[in-house]
């Protein structure tokens, strides 16, 4: 009875993505196919999310899709449902003709089906075939001196970054005088990278230490790492860095989760309810904030991220149809730039390009570079791989990350990098290009592999159970 009601919502959901398939193919053959209105497409959208949740969420609701889909949500429905409620907002932007917004719209649903249904099976299978993520289970790692030589680095580097005025252009959000903004950056991508090592390092340590609790957790956690994650969170968050002030504080709150002790979803609520309030204050305290200027803290404040998923999406949709796909040709950069401090080298001493990032396509042609709203994750895979690519890697990115959500507590340290990351970074990932987490994830796994090289003494091949 219970695979029955499975293979129900599999079915339902599988039904509902044919479904905008052919409204899709419709769309595109010029056919007059009878579109019922957005409100109806975000009640669907709604009912299946809030049925997903319950279904396969409500023992943890820390995870992705929690943290991604209501992004998404106000990207695809912004005009609709955000756009009427609020004075704050000057004008209304059109993107292409009508053709080109029902598209990108029908691929915004099927990728939203694609994912829960990729989820789906990826929790029902990990329910027959538990098996532990990794190439391979370390045995003996010395992670207490690991986490030492780590923290030591990232006090170097945060001394560094002082003297040399990384610090103080947090503050200039948008001024791109103050300091060259690629200086800026990397300053901080080192910081973000080193931490989520850090924080997983650490997880790990205080897991095979049999620490199950928040007390013992507290007491036990390096008191210099624990420092450092907060400090440079609290100087983040009033610069307004909110993205970066995620990816240094949640990778440590979802490895508690998967690696210590589940979390009440009472408690995750109520942190969600905060952080959203907290991210609106923080984006406020930007240099060039009408918000702050105003002294409000409106619908505007809170939705103004994501006004221009949807714009961005509708951007790339016609631009690929018009340009073509760019498929792969930008990954090899991507990796490279990945591998700490020598992957820039390479990159500049062989002058390998790639094609034009989507997210300089949108700043360019659709805010005028006047705003740094990024890209849109489905305009971006479009612009990759067109509509196979989007719906392919939706689905499969769902399947995986449903995998790891349902693994145990033992989780290899590789995947533990992954998923952190990924969850932490969920709610920018939506405006974000599909391959913009590979540098990073890979700049903290090099840390990790480099860590377990030297401080390993022996290791053993996963068993898969």
């Amino acid at each position: 009875m219970r695979r029955g009601r499975n293979n129900g919502f599999k079915v339902l959901l599988a039904f509902l993505f044919f479904l905008f398939l052919i409204q899709y193919i419709s769309g595109i053959s010029g056919i007059n196919y009878f579109r019922l209105p957005a409100y109806f497409d975000a009640l669907i959208y709604i009912c299946v999310f809030v049925a997903y949740m319950l279904k396969y969420r409500k023992n943890n609701l820390l995870c992705f899709e929690l943290m991604a889909v209501p992004v998404a949500f106000l990207g695809l429905f912004f005009d609709d449902l955000i756009y009427p409620l609020s004075s704050e907002f000057s004008s209304l932007l059109t993107i292409g003709d009508e053709v080109t917004r029902q598209k990108s719209e029908d691929i915004q649903m099927m990728a939203f089906f694609a994912l829960l249904l990729g989820a789906s099976i990826g929790n029902d299978y990990n329910n027959n075939k538990s098996f532990n993520f990794g190439i391979y289970k370390t045995k003996k790692v010395s992670y207490g001196f690991f986490i030492i030589i780590i923290v030591s680095v990232i006090l170097l580097l945060i001394i560094y970054d002082f003297s040399t005025g990384v610090f103080s252009s947090w503050f200039y959000y948008s001024n791109s005088n103050i300091m060259d903004v690629d200086d800026r950056n990397q300053g901080l991508g080192h910081l973000t990278c080193l931490l989520l090592a850090a924080s997983c390092v650490e997880i790990v340590r205080l897991r095979n230490k049999g620490i199950t609790d928040f007390k013992s957790f507290i007491l036990n956690i390096n008191k210099l790492f624990l420092a450092e994650c907060l400090g440079i969170s609290a100087l983040l968050f009033f610069s307004g860095n909110r993205n970066e002030m995620l990816l240094i504080l949640l990778p440590l709150v979802v490895g508690y989760t998967v690696c210590i002790q589940r979390i009440s979803n009472r408690t995750i609520l109520i942190f969600i309810l905060v952080g959203v309030l907290l991210m609106a204050m923080a984006g406020m305290s930007r240099g060039d904030s009408v918000a702050l200027d105003s002294g409000t803290l409106g619908i505007f404040s809170l939705t103004r991220d994501f006004s221009g998923l949807g714009y961005n999406t509708d951007f790339l949709v016609q631009y690929t149809d018009k340009n073509g796909a760019i498929y792969l040709s930008g990954l090899i950069p991507m990796l490279l730039s990945g591998i700490p401090y020598i992957g820039n080298v390479i990159i500049n001493s062989f002058d390998i390009t790639g094609p034009i990032s989507s997210a300089i396509l949108c700043t360019d042609s659709v805010f005028n570079a006047s705003s740094g709203l990024g890209t849109s994750l489905i305009g971006d895979l479009y612009y990759t791989g067109g509509t196979v690519g989007v719906v392919l890697y939706i689905f499969f990115f769902g399947y995986l990350m449903s995998c790891l959500y349902k693994s145990d507590r033992d989780m290899n340290i590789y995947w533990l990098v992954f998923y952190t990351y990924m969850v932490s970074n969920a709610v920018y990932y939506i405006r974000s290009s599909w391959a913009f987490p590979i540098t990073q994830i890979e700049y903290a796994m090099i840390i990790v592999l480099l860590g377990n090289l030297f401080f390993s003494t022996k290791t053993k091949k996963l068993q898969i159970k």
